[in-house]
C-alpha cells in the first residue's frame, strides 16, 4: 500500500512539476528580462516578460513576471499602465505576497507624485487587508501625510492617534487666492509679489505699465486704430495677469502642502524607539 502511494506521489510530482518551474529556455527569458529591467530598458523587459507567459502559461513564475511589468512601467513613466497591472496582480494572485507589495508599489508611485486622492484608497485598502504586513507603520506614516495633503486631519488621527497626536498643531503657510487676484487687479504685478513670485511680478508690472503708456502714446498722436489694438491686448495681458496672480497663489499653496506633507512622512516612517521605565 505504501509503495502504491509514494508511485502515485511521484507520477503526481511529475506530473505538476513541469506547471510551477521553468526549463532552461524559460529561465533564459526570465534572466533577460530582469537584466533588462536592471538596465532601465523597461518596456523591452516587459516585452521578455509577455513572451515568458506566452510561451509558459502556467507556473509560480507568473506571479513574479507580472509585477515585474507593473515595476516596469512605473519606472518608465507610464503610470496608469502600472496600476492596471498592479490590480491585476492582486485580483489573479490573492493570496501571494507579492499582492500587497503591488497594492503598495502603487500607493507609494502616487504619493511621490503628489497624486494624493488616488494615493488615500490604495493605501487604505493596504492597511485595511493587510495589518500585519511588515509595511504597516510606513503604509501608515504615508496614508497620514495623504490626509494632511487632503486636508482630512481628524482621520489621521483616527488612523494612528499615537503618531498623528500633534498634527493638528502642524501649520502650513497659505496665500489667500482671492486677495492675490485683487491686489494684481489694483497694481500689476503685486498679486504675484504677494505669492512670493518676485521675478513674476516685476514682469508683470512693467509690460502692464508698458502697454498703458503705448495706448496713451497712441491716444496722443491721434492714432486711434492703433489705440485700440494695442489697448486690446493691454486689457487681455491685464486679465492675464489678475489669473497669473491667482494661479501663483495656487502653486505657493500646493507647494507648501506638498513640502509639509512628504516632510510628515519621512519623520514618522521609522517607528520611534520609545523607552518606559516602571518602578
Amino acid at each position: 500500500m505504501m509503495a502504491r502511494i509514494v508511485c502515485l506521489c511521484i507520477v503526481v510530482g511529475l506530473l505538476v512539476l513541469p506547471a510551477f518551474s521553468l526549463d532552461s529556455e524559460g529561465q533564459r527569458i526570465m534572466n533577460f528580462a530582469r537584466s533588462l529591467q536592471e538596465q532601465g530598458e523597461y518596456y523591452r523587459a516587459i516585452t521578455e516578460y509577455e513572451r515568458l507567459k506566452s510561451y509558459y502559461p502556467e507556473g509560480a513564475h507568473l506571479v513574479s513576471a507580472d509585477f515585474a511589468i507593473a515595476e516596469s512601467y512605473f519606472s518608465g513613466g507610464k503610470i496608469e499602465a502600472g496600476l492596471e497591472q498592479a490590480k491585476r496582480v492582486v485580483e489573479r494572485y490573492p493570496s501571494d505576497a507579492l499582492a500587497p507589495e503591488a497594492i503598495w508599489l502603487a500607493g507609494s508611485t502616487l504619493f511621490s507624485l503628489k497624486r494624493y486622492d488616488e494615493t488615500k484608497p490604495y493605501l487604505e485598502y493596504f492597511l485595511h487587508h493587510y495589518p500585519e504586513h511588515a509595511r504597516k507603520h510606513e503604509a501608515t506614516a504615508m496614508l497620514s501625510a495623504t490626509y494632511l495633503a487632503l486636508g482630512e486631519r481628524e482621520k489621521a488621527i483616527t488612523l494612528d492617534p499615537l503618531m498623528n497626536q500633534h498634527i493638528n498643531q502642524l501649520e502650513i503657510p497659505q496665500k489667500d487666492v482671492r486677495t492675490a487676484g485683487v491686489l494684481s487687479a489694483l497694481l500689476p504685478g503685486s498679486g504675484q509679489m504677494y505669492a512670493e513670485r518676485y521675478m513674476d511680478g516685476t514682469i508683470a508690472f512693467f509690460l502692464n505699465v508698458a502697454f498703458i503708456s503705448a495706448t496713451a502714446a497712441a491716444i496722443e498722436s491721434d492714432n486711434i486704430p492703433l489705440a485700440v489694438i494695442v489697448g486690446f491686448f493691454g486689457v487681455g495681458w491685464y486679465g492675464g495677469n489678475v489669473y497669473n496672480a491667482m494661479n501663483s497663489a495656487q502653486k505657493y499653496n500646493q507647494r507648501a502642502i506638498n513640502k509639509a506633507s512628504l516632510e510628515y512622512y519621512q519623520k514618522n516612517r521609522t517607528p520611534s524607539l520609545q523607552i518606559n521605565f516602571s518602578f
